[in-house]
Formats: structure tokens, sequence, C-alpha cells
């Protein structure tokens, strides 16, 4: 049997504008929705981290320099 991948639902809502422009995109690349928004969240979470790790090496690097941290 396959082991499902996804486990976590999530619910939101969102205008009628918002939801037409949103659903050309997997419209266009004919991809599910759910395949759109997994997308779009994982791109998110990893820009996220990556910055939150840039800015704490930022950090990191002002101490040992002895500047002000702000």
């Amino acid at each position: 049997m396959k082991k499902k991948k996804y486990l976590q639902g999530v619910t939101f809502f969102i205008s009628t504008n918002m939801y037409c422009d949103l659903k050309k995109i997997p419209d266009q690349r004919e991809i599910s929705m759910s395949e759109l928004l997994r997308e779009l969240i994982g791109d998110y979470l990893t820009n996220v981290t990556t910055q939150h790790i840039t800015s704490q090496d930022e950090l990191r690097e002002q101490n040992k320099s002895g500047e002000e941290i702000r």
C-alpha cells in the first residue's frame, strides 16, 4: 500500500477575485491548486528560513567584530 505523502490539511478563505486570479496559474501549468499552494508555501518557507539564517549569521559577525547590533 502506498504511504500518503501529505497528511495535514489547511483551510483558509480568500476573496472571489483572489481565487479567480490564483486559479489561472494551475490551469495554465496543468497542475492542481493543491500542488501550486504546496509549491508556493514551500518556496516561502525556504526563503524565510534562508533569510533568518542569513540574519543570524550577520548578527554573529557583527558581534564578533564589535559592531553595534541594531
